[in-house]
């Protein structure tokens, strides 16, 4: 008896050190179904994540990607099961990035808008550009324009959500956001920041002086090195060339790209000049990058699902990383 035991040990040990990835069985399993017509590869994955399970009950990831697998089988049974499992897995893992945004798409798919909506704001609570992420993954299975009930009132929230709806190439929509956040929380240098950085980019320099205005107090620390050198140009603007000439030197040895920083913060002197003669758009001329627009949502149910990996690990939302936390 005792030997058995120890052999059972040593067996349980071995299958603990054998690595298990079970997003590629899932993804593996679909392949094969989609593009084969194996009607056997699903159920297979699904013994095998099952059997994982079994002996290690807690793994939130695999339990995830389970219940994703389960919601690409057909029936109301498998469904239902898929809640289960991705309930499970919230509740061994509730501060898992990939758990929740998973949980939330799960959800969405299943019809459960309010759910997928309430999974969104609690990933809000801990990471705002990861909730914005999947509040983007939810948004086409969201009924009514209910989308924005996920987002907390919260200035950091918003500025995160405006720039999701900016890097998918939505610029209006992004545009208002950002706008009714600086009203909303005018204070917020994050807030003022980024609208300082489009005003810039866009060559409207009035509106970076309104942004900026030379008198803003700004904590001298790189986290707010761009403001300084905007500063800047309002000081000199304004006709203070001293204190534009010390936010500029400051803000290049604050900032990481000084060359940046110097940019941000050129001679508006020099600008001006240049304007009058004619000399085309103003020396900072970044205009916003647009990110191409969605991809087509043909087949979304099944190839999403293996594009991304059926429910993402415990990571980000995207699937990239494990076990991410807080």
């Amino acid at each position: 008896m005792l030997a058995a035991s120890i052999l059972a040990t040593v067996a349980g040990a071995d299958r603990a050190r054998v690595p298990f990835d079970a997003r590629a069985i899932a993804e593996t399993s679909l392949a094969a179904e989609l593009g084969a017509g194996d009607p056997a590869a699903v159920p297979v994955a699904l013994t095998r994540l099952t059997a994982r399970l079994a002996d290690f009950p807690t793994d939130a990831a695999t339990r995830t990607i389970l219940a994703s697998l389960l919601l690409e089988s057909d029936g109301e049974a498998a469904r239902a099961a898929a809640m289960i499992e991705i309930r499970t897995a919230v509740r061994d893992d509730p501060y898992g990035v990939g758990v929740r945004c998973a949980a939330a798409r799960i959800e969405a798919r299943s019809g459960r808008s309010a759910e997928a909506l309430a999974e969104v704001r609690a990933i809000f609570a801990f990471d705002a550009v990861e909730a914005s992420s999947a509040l983007s993954d939810v948004e086409p299975f969201v009924p009514g324009g209910r989308v924005e009930d996920a987002i907390p009132d919260d200035a950091t929230a918003w500025l995160a959500w405006s720039r999701r709806l900016r890097a998918l190439g939505r610029e209006r929509e992004a545009d208002e956001r950002l706008d009714a956040s600086l009203r909303r929380w005018p204070d917020d240098l994050s807030i003022r920041a980024a609208a300082a950085e489009i005003a810039a980019g866009r060559g409207r320099l009035a509106d970076l002086a309104r942004l900026v205005p030379p008198g803003l107090a700004i904590p001298e620390d790189a986290g707010h090195a761009a403001l300084i050198a905007y500063r800047a140009r309002s000081r000199e603007d304004s006709g203070d060339p001293a204190g534009a000439r010390r936010d500029a030197l400051l803000a290049a040895a604050l900032s990481d790209d000084r060359r940046g920083a110097r940019a941000r913060s050129v001679d508006a002197r020099a600008l001006r000049a240049r304007e009058r003669a004619g000399g085309g758009r103003p020396f900072l001329d970044r205009r916003t990058p647009r990110a191409p627009g969605r991809a087509g949502r043909q087949g979304q149910r099944r190839a999403a699902a293996v594009e991304r990996g059926p429910g993402a690990p415990a990571g980000r939302c995207g699937g990239e990383g494990a076990g991410r936390r807080p």
